[in-house]
């Protein structure tokens, strides 16, 4: 079993901190396919998840949830709760708006930790995700027009 401790520490010192997530370093798509096509130049769309880690009494857990089959952008894909970040926000407010607007996961029971660096995808993505504790005792509504389902799966699995 992952030693709880060790692993909060080991997240805390390692993540980006929060207030440096927009200008986090970014990997892509093209970083695991070189030969991607290289889309005529556009701005990327801002966008922000929540990478939620559920502190549950037999060891932690990652929450995902399973897209809707019928959104135009990434149907029926496995992803954290997420979406656009609008104008005068943060990729953590952002973060957790779209996470309770998608599953409604309520704020008082995440505590934002950090972040990994941001994705580009060939879709016009820039993701930034934000790491979050979650205390167990949430009950989740789930938005049928953006979310087919929601699961979580061990820390230690992944």
């Amino acid at each position: 079993m992952i030693d709880q401790a060790d692993l909060e520490q080991r997240l805390r010192t390692r993540l980006t901190p929060l207030e440096d997530l927009a200008a986090a370093h970014a990997r892509g798509d093209r970083d695991l396919n070189p030969e991607w096509p290289t889309p005529p130049e556009m701005p990327l769309r801002a966008a922000a998840v929540l990478a939620a880690i559920v502190r549950r009494p037999l060891g932690w857990t990652m929450l995902f949830t399973e897209r809707a089959a019928d959104l135009p952008s990434h149907p029926s894909q496995i992803s954290f709760p997420g979406g656009k970040i609008e104008k005068d926000e943060t990729p953590v407010e952002a973060a957790l708006r779209e996470a309770h607007e998608e599953i409604g996961l309520d704020g008082s029971f995440i505590t934002p930790v950090g972040g990994f660096d941001a994705y580009e995808t060939g879709t016009g993505f820039r993701i930034m995700p934000v790491v979050a504790f979650v205390e167990p005792g949430f009950t989740l509504h789930l938005d049928a027009r953006e979310v087919a389902e929601a699961f979580e799966t061990p820390v230690e699995f992944l």
